[in-house]
């Protein structure tokens, strides 16, 4: 059993990643996107964004308990900007002594976050679909949080999920 917290910028393939390993590995996919696009929408866009964000990580982590309580792999789709979400996720893993795993996606190429942000199909909750700059796109990937105490995984997304599939299974399964 495991816990995997996925991180990156919006556009750089966590999503696809994460859907690809729960197929994978019959863990419960947990979005932020999805469950703070939810919350919008019931309360009709009259909530602060940043309301709405507290409330989607513990409903996240909430879902997250009760799945590894039963015995499940989780995997959180989030951007992880937060120490709270490494510090939540690393609290769960230990309590449920579940392997803690997190990867970290990028695309090397900012013309291809621009082209993907651009092109996917948005959620009430993303507000990153503009092409963004080359100082934007620095300063995001340098305020991500890593994990200081857990070996982690870094993936260029940049070719096909089927070029580095692989790495991320053996990964997770270590």
């Amino acid at each position: 059993m495991f816990l995997c917290q996925m991180s990156g910028i919006p556009g750089v393939g966590k999503s696809t990643l994460a859907k690809k390993i729960c197929s994978l590995t019959n863990a419960v996919l947990l979005n932020t996107d999805i469950i703070k696009s939810s919350v919008i929408q019931s309360f009709e866009d009259d909530i602060d964004f940043r309301l709405a964000g507290k409330v989607t990580y513990d409903a996240v982590f909430a879902l997250a308990c009760n799945n590894l309580s039963i015995g499940n792999s989780v995997v959180i789709d989030s951007p992880c900007s937060y120490e709270i979400i490494l510090e939540r996720g690393i609290h769960l893993s230990k309590i449920y002594n579940a392997a803690y795993k997190f990867i970290e996606c990028h695309v090397g190429d900012l013309s291809e976050v621009n082209r993907r942000r651009i092109h996917r199909k948005t959620l009430t909750s993303q507000r990153y679909n503009a092409p963004i700059s080359e100082i934007e796109y620095q300063n995001s990937i340098n305020n991500l949080k890593r994990p200081a105490d857990y070996e982690y995984l870094v993936i260029n997304s940049s070719p096909g999920l089927d070029e580095y599939i692989g790495k991320v299974m053996e990964y997770l399964m270590k």
